[in-house]
């Protein structure tokens, strides 16, 4: 399975989620892979037209705007949104608490299909379920 960081989220932990989770899963981000000025929309449809493709979002627009949303909807992609409360944690607690996160991430990734969406909360152990189109 490959999985995307967006840009909300540092190419650095990227890479290092790319490391620990090989062979198995590929991560990249989305800079490394389109402009980092490309709209939401249009990397949602491109990497949706490709498919296989996870979306791991600091960005809660995406959930919220209807036109991301309607994207995300199209795309068929099943994405994890880091609920409030992450974009105010620095780097290394941010990065300290995905990798906490992790394993439950690929857990949940292998029981589920396409186009659910889950917030990541930053406390707590449940994912929450995003409405699904």
């Amino acid at each position: 399975m490959k999985l995307l960081l967006d840009n909300n989220l540092s190419p650095k932990l990227a890479r290092a989620l790319h490391a620990l989770s090989q062979p198995e899963h590929e991560v990249h981000h989305l800079r490394d892979l389109f402009d980092p000025k490309t709209p939401d929309e249009e990397w949602l449809q491109q990497l949706g037209a490709e498919g296989g493709w996870v979306i791991v979002s600091g960005d809660l627009r995406i959930s919220r705007n209807k036109d991301e949303l309607n994207a995300w909807f199209e795309s068929g992609m099943t994405a994890f949104f880091l609920d409030r409360g992450w974009a105010h944690l620095g780097f290394w607690e941010k990065t300290a608490r995905l990798v906490q996160w992790w394993p439950r991430i690929l857990e949940v990734l292998e029981s589920v299909g396409s186009q659910v969406g889950y917030f990541v909360p930053v406390r707590g152990s449940k994912l929450k379920i995003l409405r699904t189109k």
